[in-house]
């Protein structure tokens, strides 16, 4: 038998509690996100919208979770499809923050807002965005600038044997 003093039943601090979560945020966000790199402005950048209110969940985190990781989930693959559509390998910040402003926009407009209210309370000026309008963008992304269309006009066209 164990002593009560084991690390397992001893209770975790709300500090520690909290990066544990966002861990789980972390993780969400890149199994969404799959082979596509992760630029660390972009970890900055999910820290930053959802520490604070992953520090005031407590006990409710173990409720709300399923339902809310895998909405972490589709802004990771939301953010990839942004980054491989101007050929980049790699999602930014700018990247997070649009697939993010998408993702939530469209949870704050279905019953899912009872359950991510309180991980992604909506940001004054962000009501009612459409996804695809030119508001659900925080800044363009970069686009790649070494990538060119191959010239076949000095190869020729690919032979046949």
């Amino acid at each position: 038998m164990r002593p009560a003093s084991d690390a397992r039943t001893r209770p975790i601090d709300a500090s520690r509690q909290a990066e544990d979560i966002l861990g789980q945020f972390y993780c969400a966000f890149a199994q969404g996100a799959g082979a596509m790199r992760i630029r660390r402005g972009a970890i900055r950048a999910l820290r930053g919208r959802y520490f604070g209110p992953i520090q005031t969940l407590g006990a409710q985190w173990e409720e709300i979770a399923p339902s809310v990781l895998p909405l972490l989930a589709q802004v990771g693959r939301l953010a990839a499809l942004l980054a491989t559509q101007t050929g980049r390998t790699a999602i930014s910040a700018a990247d997070f923050m649009r697939a993010r402003r998408i993702v939530e926009a469209s949870a704050h407009n279905s019953s899912q807002l009872l359950i991510c209210g309180p991980v992604c309370p909506p940001i004054a000026g962000e009501e009612g965005i459409v996804p695809g309008s030119s508001a659900d963008i925080d800044e363009p992304c970069e686009p790649i600038q070494s990538w060119r269309e191959p010239n076949t006009s000095e190869t020729g066209p690919p032979q046949s044997h």
